[in-house]
């Protein structure tokens, strides 16, 4: 019958339907480390704690325990050959011969890599901007600029009025701005317009202001004006004939005084950088107090408004200042920790019903974080950790509580299912249920701790540093936490079961009538209360377990469960066991299972079950009446069968959405859409032309191999090592068809355009014509002029190999690019270990850093398109086509592949372990359909709420099955269980004992996930807000699939008896199971009362102890 117990037979071996011959392992492992945690809980609970905070001091004091810096390459794909050739051409100029630079005055040079870009629009992006108005408020903004104090000690000098002598820098004027919008309207020569301390900004005459307005668009009509005046235009002008925003670019001049290098010769000047970074800040805190923004709770001060009069909307961006502001929305974000970590401590403790356990759950969380750097640092030697790897403290915050919840609710329900007996001592009851109870979490723990770490695994096999060390990182993390919950909480249970009152009604009053303020728990009754107390002199342990055992007052001693041939299957039916088995609790090599006087009592639903357990039963357990109007659906339960159509139509609808994403179509957002970066970025697109540091160079090199060699490279430590170039020597610019070969490339790059495609539009050009600087050219025309012949004339008595690389080196040192008066030819005619050795012919391209990544694409193959076509003589065979707007197209791209590799490896492996653990494919099956139907949904979700496989999906996407497996796999195992370990044998009886025993257990962890990932909502950077958002839909469907659409397939069609059993498919590697009962096991519902009857025949026990272990 089912839910007899299994028994051992007479020679001591167990039956076919008991446990496996690796399970009576793992039990006898759980026998014996229960038996520690019970006899000695202080020594077991001190040892492992003290070892846990002994790591930890040891992973911070070694210097471990912080985040590593972030470095310039830490994204870039290393192995992708268009970041190799961008580090051939990073270590060629590292290895060329430096020039020296002679700035006589400071400031003399505008800086490139450092502005202040200020944009402006109308607040309804509709009508005229260059109105007088308008203008002027431009003007207002730009003095806060130009008038500060501090401006005439950065301004960039104005070559006309300084002087040979650096000392008289201060006293230099400063020069005409060239990028201010009002400046055109206003003028150059007299900066009284943005610095009068009367009138700075006078409202200029409407016919002054509509004169320049005309100059402009007529310029643009031209290539030359489109180039001179793109910048200040918006897009909208194409398509309405006027500009609805304009925009300035706001210089600074370098070096500043005292300082050799400016930033652009030389990055690394901290002490130069702070001088800049101050007067940045200065000017930003002028604008912030005139717009008079405000900060709130989670609300930065940056997504205030910066309108003027309502009129004009004023946003700004400066790479000084993206450290403050970035800095402030990640400390605000990442304070939202604080909460989830506080939610998650009180949901702890209010589903566990104790403070010490919610206190060493917590302990255990955090612990690991720290603990698993042992690891990942010291042992793994990865060197990197950044701000990427600290989320995991969200994922260990629900997966932690969630396996620290199954633990504790095994050892709650063994009081239930494991009564104590007459004659045996608490010691041995305590020993009893924790063998039961720590099997069976360890196991269920150990499933889906493994399932999830393998999907974190397979993020580990990106190529993208930061995206792979965090899959290794978050999954050392979830098998430390496992460690953790089987080694620290058994003995902090016992602990808290002998000497802190226990759990349920026996615990302490004040935390009952806590519980019961807040709904939790009813007060026990007078009679559980009575039970509670067991008399004065009883000790607390008795009186805490009379408490638990109340509940089974309904179910009488004396009723034995009788089994099919109508013996019983209680005590009274089964052998006596002999005082040393009884004392063990290991019978044939396996823990005993001795429920017969709760066999059924495991399956009874009354008013104390809990309610979500009662709900579901009765939903899906609901059979149409025999009056129902449709014959052939008479006794079929309606409702299990509505909910897997109603959960596979939801699920199929949504996958049918999750095919539908697609690369992002424009740029991707990071910041909230109100922030003054966010606004800035979004809008800067909207421009006809970018600045000239938002373009990247497009480079053609000669001289280098396609190769690098990098034998000391850290993939962790990306910024040391990039390698060594590998020089050509076959490369030879004096030779005739080389140079021509070189100035045939820089004629073909000006032209070359990008066909059909609109990536390069507006100019249709891959690069701007005017941005291209080539060294053959101008050497060509200062040979001309200096020796009055071509560089190439090879005639009788022309120039040789050796006179031309003298006067090629002549010329490097001497002149300077005419598109760069204030450059040299340093990075461009190549120098190492003082001969020539490369050459780079370079152009701005048309797509800028900020163009989605299918323009790059396109741009990308109309390069390689171009290198194709360039003529290849045998001294300049090699020609490589280097830019760094390739390098973050391929970190794109992988995060893309990544997503889909890391999909590909997670399902399979989820299926093995459930095949593996449940030993039956259906259960397998069953559980990866529901797992898929998850991830699809939430792709699908997302794909609705009009995201797009971005960066911030792509990472997030593969996080959510790690997410998506633990509910399912969970119910998936108390089935089994019910059927290896109870020896029940109809699947509606193993459903229920699955719900009844794990479907609290299971909220309780949703509940946590999800509450401590709803915090993230209040986050302001886009990546925690989506992923908060990932998050808590992942843990609404995993709840929603693997309750409503696993559990009814179980009830309608899962597995009886041995159906599905994995012996049945594989047998050239196992016995095949028992066929006793088998040809009954099958799917088919039998009984008038239209229940899953157990069809499955007598136990038959093994005829000795050799014979073959059964599946």
């Amino acid at each position: 019958m089912p839910g007899t117990p299994v028994h051992p037979s007479e020679d001591g071996d167990m039956d076919h339907q008991d446990l496996e011959h690796s399970e009576k392992l793992l039990d006898k492992f759980a026998w014996r480390v229960s038996g520690l945690f019970t006899r000695k809980p202080r020594k077991a609970f001190g040892a492992v704690f003290g070892f846990i905070l002994t790591v930890v001091v040891i992973v911070v004091a070694t210097g471990n325990g912080g985040n590593s810096e972030e470095g310039e390459h830490v994204w870039d794909i290393a192995s992708d050959i268009h970041v190799q050739q961008v580090d051939i051409l990073n270590n060629l100029r590292e290895r060329t011969e430096i020039l020296p630079v002679d700035y006589p005055t400071p400031r003399m040079v505008p800086l490139q890599s450092v502005s202040l870009i200020v944009a402006y629009e109308t607040t309804d992006g509709k009508g005229e901007f260059f109105t007088p108005e308008n203008v002027q408020r431009m003007c207002r903004v730009e003095a806060k600029w130009f008038g500060s104090p501090q401006y005439k000690d950065f301004c960039p000098v104005d070559p006309s009025s300084s002087s040979s002598s650096a000392s008289s820098a201060s006293s230099s004027a400063c020069a005409p701005p060239s990028m201010s919008a009002p400046a055109m309207f206003y003028g150059t020569a007299d900066m009284g317009w943005a610095t009068s301390p009367t009138d700075p900004c006078p409202l200029l005459p409407e016919a002054q202001v509509e004169a320049m307005r005309n100059s402009i668009y007529s310029a643009l009509k031209t290539t030359t004006g489109l180039s001179q005046y793109g910048f200040f235009v918006g897009t909208d002008y194409e398509h309405k004939g006027y500009t609805s925003k304009s925009r300035s670019l706001l210089q600074v001049g370098a070096p500043l005084e005292g300082f050799a290098l400016t930033l652009d010769d030389d990055p690394d000047q901290p002490d130069q950088t702070s001088l800049y970074e101050a007067f940045f800040i200065s000017v930003q805190d002028e604008l912030v107090d005139m717009f008079g923004m405000e900060e709130g709770f989670m609300q930065s001060i940056y997504r205030d408004d910066t309108s003027l009069d309502k009129k004009v909307e004023v946003v700004w961006y400066s790479a000084m200042l993206s450290g403050e502001v970035f800095g402030e929305l990640l400390e605000q974000d990442l304070s939202m920790v604080i909460f989830s970590v506080l939610f998650v401590y009180i949901w702890m403790f209010m589903h566990t019903e104790s403070f010490w356990i919610a206190n060493v759950g917590m302990f255990q969380i955090f612990m690991s974080l720290p603990f698993s750097r042992l690891f990942y640092s010291i042992i793994g030697q990865v060197a990197y950790f950044s701000t990427l790897q600290s989320l995991a403290i969200f994922l260990v915050l629900g997966i932690g509580a969630d396996d620290v919840f199954v633990l504790v609710d095994a050892w709650k329900q063994s009081a239930f299912d494991m009564p104590r007996r007459a004659d045996e001592s608490f010691d041995s009851w305590r020993h009893r249920r924790m063998a039961d109870s720590y099997s069976r979490a360890m196991q269920a723990v150990f499933n889906t701790s493994f399932t999830t770490t393998a999907a974190f695994v397979s993020t580990a096999i990106s190529p993208i540093m930061p995206i792979s060390t965090f899959g290794i990182y978050a999954s050392i993390c979830i098998v430390v936490n496992y460690l953790f919950v089987i080694s620290l909480t058994p003995s902090a249970i016992i602990l808290h079961e002998k000497y802190m009152g226990g759990f349920g009604p026996g615990g302490p009053c004040w935390v009952n009538l806590l519980l019961a303020k807040v709904g939790v728990r009813a007060l026990p009754s007078q009679d559980e209360s009575a039970a509670a107390q067991g008399g004065s002199e009883a000790p607390l342990e008795e009186k805490t377990a009379v408490a638990h055992a109340s509940v089974l007052q309904s179910v009488k001693a004396d009723t034995c469960v009788k089994d099919e041939r109508g013996q019983n299957g209680g005590a009274n039916g089964a052998k006596q066991l002999g005082d040393e088995e009884r004392a063990s609790g290991v019978v044939g090599g396996s823990l005993r299972v001795d429920r017969s006087p709760t066999a059924q009592a495991a399956l009874a639903v009354d008013d104390k079950t809990e309610m979500l357990g009662r709900v579901l039963v009765a939903v899906f357990e609901y059979e149409a009446p025999p009056s129902f109007p449709v014959p052939w659906l008479r006794g079929a339960k309606l409702l299990s069968w509505g909910c897997v159509l109603g959960c596979l139509a939801t699920g199929v609808t949504l996958l049918a959405y999750a095919s539908m994403l697609s690369l992002p179509v424009e740029q991707e957002q990071f910041l909230p859409v109100d922030h003054v970066v966010q606004r800035f970025t979004d809008g800067s697109v909207k421009f006809l032309t970018s600045s000239g540091d938002s373009y990247p160079m497009m480079n053609l090199v000669w001289g280098a191999k396609p190769d690098i060699k990098r034998p000391n490279f850290d993939p962790y430590k990306p910024d040391d090592n990039r390698g060594k170039a590998v020089l050509d020597k076959n490369f030879d610019l004096s030779d005739p068809q080389a140079f021509n070969a070189v100035a045939d490339a820089c004629a073909k790059l000006r032209v070359k355009t990008c066909g059909k495609s609109k990536a390069c539009d507006p100019l249709g050009t891959m690069v701007r014509p005017d941005s291209v600087t080539c060294a053959v050219d101008e050497f060509e025309t200062w040979h001309l002029a200096q020796y009055g012949a071509s560089a190439t004339d090879r005639g009788q008595g022309g120039v040789t190999a050796a006179d031309f690389y003298s006067r090629l080196l002549t010329f490097r040192e001497t002149t300077t690019p005419a598109a760069d008066p204030y450059g040299s030819w340093e990075d461009l005619i190549g120098v190492v270990d003082g001969k020539f050795a490369y050459l780079v012919v370079q152009g701005s391209a048309t797509v800028s850093f900020q163009a989605i990544n299918g323009d790059k694409g396109e741009l990308l193959e109309v390069s390689e398109e171009l290198v194709s076509e360039l003529e290849k003589p045998p001294t300049a065979r090699h020609v490589l086509q280097v830019s760094t707007l390739w390098v973050w197209y391929a970190t794109n791209v992988a995060l893309i592949e990544g997503m889909i590799t890391g999909l590909a490896i997670a399902f399979p492996v989820a299926f093995l372990v459930l095949a593996a653990a449940t030993q039956n494919l259906l259960i397998a099956l069953y559980a990866i359909l529901s797992i898929l139907m998850i991830v699809g949904s939430v792709l699908g979700v997302a794909q609705r709420e009009g995201w797009s496989l971005g960066i911030i999906e792509s990472i997030a996407a593969v996080i959510v099955v790690g997410f998506s497996v633990d509910y399912t796999i969970h119910m998936g195992h108390m089935y089994d269980h019910a059927g290896k370990h109870l020896g029940f044998e109809a699947r509606h009886e193993r459903a229920r004992y699955a719900i009844l025993k794990m479907s609290s257990t299971v909220l309780a962890g949703a509940i946590t996930t999800a509450g401590s990932g709803s915090f993230m909502f209040a986050c302001q950077i886009v990546f925690f807000k989506k992923m908060g958002f990932l998050i808590c839909v992942t843990i609404a469907f995993s709840l929603l699939f693997s309750l409503f659409l696993f559990m009814p397939l179980l009830y309608v069609a899962g597995p009886a008896g041995n159906c599905g059993h994995v012996a049945h498919f594989l047998p050239c590697l196992c016995a095949a199971p028992s066929t006793s009962g088998a040809s009954n096991g099958g799917l088919a519902s039998a009984g008038s009362t239209g229940a899953l009857a157990t069809t499955a025949g007598p136990v038959k026990a093994h005829q000795n102890n050799s014979a073959p272990a059964r599946l």
